[in-house]
């Protein structure tokens, strides 16, 4: 979906946000597949170029009708639930298109029509999905600016009057949350969802969160982070805590709703103090904190009248018995009603088969307390596999997936994997496909959120149809539950067009136990899935993930003690999160050993390309230490192995290349880091992003090079260089991510260097959004501090520069050590902020441990070290003699006042600076 800030508001906007909820419940086809499928037909008024398919959901602009139509009717036959003709989706749709005209939007090719003709026919039933069209007019007038994402309202809701009133008195007296606490299916979501939609109209925000995993937590707070419109960085954690920092200073009353919560431990530091209220359902009866609301299964007139509105021809003296037998728990007696009415069978029948098999699974033992779910179940099951293998298949797959909502698009993306054939012809028919998923909703197996186009299920029905129904079945479905996630994999990770469907497979990793499969597919998928939680920021994810497939592996390879390529790729992907999690022994520790066992081993060695890749990790944290001179040393050897593996003009070489100019910059050998840095984009525009060059990585390598310039003084070009780099970013980033940030910190600090009125500005927008994005504790966050320091004395305001110098200050020797080159580099800028203050001595003070820091870690032949001990006053011992002076303003012509820069390309996840 486009960001709000590509899209204007009004009518495109809400026919845009409409398509996009069709095209999720089609299954997110391809462009090229729905272009495809319209040309094949000979029912539509015109063909659309898959061009024009991808312009139209990026909201581009309109399309004559005719082609707007054809797309529309072809997403409509293809979306998985709904209840309306494709025609009522049409002209609903057709309704927002004329809107967006009547508002100036001009289509290509053809005129606006007056009115929309509509085709009748066997076409099978399919609509905008509910909730589609909200935003064109036809939402409530009491929730038109709430801020929400609620499932649908329960149709069949009904009782729970004194637990829903005892729910807002709860919230009234206490700031702490309502916890909604009891046993599998007695309906503590519906309860908790019935409440927002009827209290709706007294929050600006409610916000729904499946806190079934820590990963899925994070990401629906990420959401809510994107809906509120808070520029906020890659990191979850800290993405967590903006959200959090945000509702608790917030004047507008909110709502959140923690779903299916089982580990209070995840949740602690996403739980806002004050300010809102907050709902949790778990079933753990002895939930640490909060105030607990105990759930029970209905009271028996509940059920009976359930069971009434349910079925119109139900005696009173049936429903009794029915409620009976389930022990009157709402969703055993919902999957009763259901399969009831899709059978027609009458009532007294089916309660004397549903008689029979509770007293079977009773005698056999099973819990009492849903014996009788169990049971309506079981008789489910066996009218699945006589009347609709498909959908039964589905079912097996379906249940052997994780608990969050399965996304029909990862079901069609994975039908290309080794199925059962049935299944297969299932998911490679998309009007099977939804047949069965309808078969399933029809008899109560699983609930379909049609605007997301994802299938839920609820838990207690997954774990009876993964364990309950034997071997040959729960086998079948974990089997083809792996092929489906293997055949979906959309490929590396590095690039940003696969993270849509690798967000669709990450919640299901572990449930298929996917880390244990012993085949290619499956080891590939896991260090993708491990670098794309790391790309998008999940770094906690990332680790876990990596960890447990560095030990299952390793457990195979046990009795040889050998480590082999996927060992060692899942080695560095845990090392790459721990490195931006600010673990940073661990992240070296973890990379020495592999880089030492991948050296030792005779299938590897020191010259095999994965041993070159983990050595260029090993470069990084030895910067990351202040090892500066050993980094050098350690990337000149990486770059002249690697180039005798692949030669010069290859994107690995280019990589180890761009970070040998980083670690030439940092020992103060800038013109050396340019030349290399003017190779690698030379030889990177002759490759192209076929090569395995992201436009991403690129743009950072430019904006290297711009610090280069700025190292030797020629700030004009530095300026011209950022500039550059900065228009051509992608515009589609989102908020927070790191290029947009380091060009904008780049073009600030050449603007200073340059006197430029508008450098004050440009500084203090930098701060900020580095602050915003990572938080202020973040490496990226303190370089641009010291950028602003700078600043702040450029323009005389030293009290400002020295309290953000003295933080600056206290965060490095926290993080980095007292001992470290960025640690020192603090206390020459804090120096020269007492400096500006007149506090002369108290500077001294800060430079003389400073300038011995320095010699005794970088060596006092140190290019950096000499610029730095004459920038802070004091010069080198001359025969025996230490020589100190003080500088009262300004600098030398040919030092630059420190400013922290970036130091790995792409993206940096080390500590990092230019002196």
């Amino acid at each position: 979906m486009p960001s709000e800030e590509v899209l204007p508001t009004g009518a495109l906007r809400d026919m845009v946000t409409a398509l996009h909820q069709l095209w999720r419940a089609a299954g997110m086809p391809s462009t090229r597949s729905v272009s495809i499928e319209i040309r094949k037909r000979n029912d539509l008024p015109d063909t659309v170029s898959h061009e024009v398919i991808a312009m139209l959901l990026r909201g581009g602009g309109l399309v004559k009708w005719q082609k707007f139509e054809c797309v529309v009717r072809q997403l409509a036959d293809w979306s998985v639930g709904g209840t309306h003709t494709a025609d009522t989706t049409v002209r609903e749709f057709h309704h927002l298109w004329l809107r967006a005209f009547d508002e100036g939007q001009t289509p290509a090719e053809g005129v606006r029509p007056a009115a929309v003709e509509t085709r009748t026919g066997s076409r099978a039933a399919a609509s905008v999905p509910a909730g589609a069209l909200d935003a064109a007019g036809d939402q409530p007038q009491a929730a038109q600016s709430l801020v929400h994402n609620l499932p649908s309202r329960n149709a069949r809701f009904c009782g729970r009057n004194d637990s829903l009133q005892q729910i807002g008195v709860l919230l009234a007296s206490t700031t702490d949350p309502v916890v909604i606490h009891g046993l599998g299916g007695v309906g503590k979501t519906h309860l908790a969802l019935e409440y927002a939609h009827r209290h709706q109209g007294e929050y600006a925000l409610i916000w729904w969160i499946p806190a079934g995993d820590e990963s899925g937590l994070r990401r629906s707070v990420r959401d809510l982070a994107d809906r509120l419109g808070l520029r906020i960085g890659r990191d979850l954690n800290h993405v967590v805590r903006v959200v959090v920092t945000h509702l608790e200073s917030t004047s507008e009353r909110w709502l959140l709703i923690f779903d299916n919560l089982e580990d209070e431990v995840i949740v602690d530091h996403a739980l806002p103090a004050a300010g809102g209220d907050v709902l949790i359902t778990t079933r753990n009866q002895g939930f640490p904190r909060g105030e607990p609301l105990a759930v029970s299964p209905f009271a028996r007139p509940e059920s009976v009248e359930f069971l009434e509105r349910a079925s119109g021809h139900i005696s009173s003296a049936e429903a009794n018995r029915v409620s009976e037998l389930v022990g009157d728990l709402p969703l055993a007696l919902a999957q009763v009603a259901d399969v009831q009415a899709v059978t027609a069978m009458p009532w007294a029948r089916y309660i004397s088969l549903f008689d029979g098999h509770v007293g079977e699974l009773l005698r056999d033992h099973r819990s009492e307390d849903h014996a009788g779910l169990a049971a309506s179940l079981d008789l489910t099951f066996r009218r699945l596999a006589g009347n609709s293998p498909g959908a039964l298949f589905l079912l097996e797959v379906l249940a052997h997936l994780g608990p969050a909502p399965v996304a029909v698009a990862l079901l069609r993306n994975g039908r290309s994997g080794r199925l059962t054939p049935a299944l297969a012809r299932c998911l490679n028919d998309p009007r099977q496909l939804r047949r069965a998923v309808n078969e399933l909703v029809r008899v109560g197996l699983v609930g379909l959120e049609a605007d997301q186009g994802r299938v839920t299920m609820h838990r207690l029905v997954r774990d009876h149809a993964r364990q309950g129904w034997g071997a040959t079945h729960e086998a079948r479905g974990r089997e083809n539950a792996r092929a489906v996630l293997t055949a979906a994999d959309p490929g590396p990770a590095d690039d940003e067009r696969t993270w849509g469907l690798h967000a669709l497979i990450a919640p299901h990793i572990r449930a298929t136990e996917l880390v244990s499969v012993p085949t290619v597919e499956a080891q590939q998928l896991i260090l993708r899935q491990s670098r794309y939680l790391y790309q998008s920021g999940d770094y906690v994810a990332s680790a876990t993930l990596s960890q447990e497939a560095s030990d299952a592996w390793a457990a195979v390879n046990s009795a040889s003690d050998r480590i082999d390529d996927f060992m060692a790729q899942a080695a560095r992907h845990r090392a790459n999160a721990l490195r931006a999690l600010g673990e940073y022994e661990e992240s070296r520790e973890v990379t020495r050993q592999t880089l030492e066992r991948l050296r030792g081993d005779g299938a590897f060695g020191p010259d095999h390309e994965v041993t070159l890749v983990v050595a260029s990790s090993a470069g990084a944290d030895l910067r990351i230490a202040g090892e500066y001179s050993a980094a050098l040393e350690m990337e000149r050897d990486t770059l002249e192995r690697t180039r005798r593996a692949w030669g010069s003009e290859h994107a690995a070489v280019l990589k180890v290349q761009a970070n040998l100019a980083v670690s030439l910059r940092l020992f103060g050998d800038f013109d050396a880091a340019l030349n290399h840095d003017q190779d690698v984009l030379a030889k990177a525009s002759r490759l192209g992003e076929l090569d395995g060059l992201g436009v991403n990585t690129v743009h950072s390598w430019q904006l290297n090079l711009a610090w280069d310039l700025y190292g030797l003084g020629r700030f004009d070009e530095m300026l011209a260089q950022a500039s550059q780099a900065w228009s051509n970013l992608d515009p589609g980033l989102r908020p927070g991510h790191v290029l947009p940030l380091l060009a904008g910190r780049t073009v600030a600090v050449a603007l200073r260097c340059l006197g430029r009125p508008e450098a004050a500005e440009a500084s203090r927008r930098s701060y900020e959004n580095h602050l915003n994005s990572w938080g202020a504790d973040h490496e990226r966050s303190l370089a641009a501090s010291i950028s602003h320091v700078n600043s702040l004395r450029a323009q005389a305001r030293f009290g400002e520069a020295w309290s953000l110098a003295v933080d600056v200050q206290d965060t490095y020797r926290r993080r980095f050590g007292w001992r470290h080159p960025v640690t020192a580099a603090s206390s020459v800028v804090l120096a020269g902020t007492l400096r500006g203050l007149g506090r002369s001595r108290e500077a001294q003070e800060l430079d003389e441990p400073a300038f011995h820091d320095l010699t005794s870690i970088l060596g006092s032949d140190h290019p950096l070290h000499r610029g730095r001990c004459q920038w802070a006053g004091v010069r080198p011992a001359r025969d025996g003699v230490d020589r100190r002076r003080a500088i009262a303003g300004g600098t030398p012509r040919t030092v630059r006042p420190i400013d922290m820069a970036n130091t790995r390309s792409p993206p940096p996840a080390a500590p990092t600076q230019l002196w």
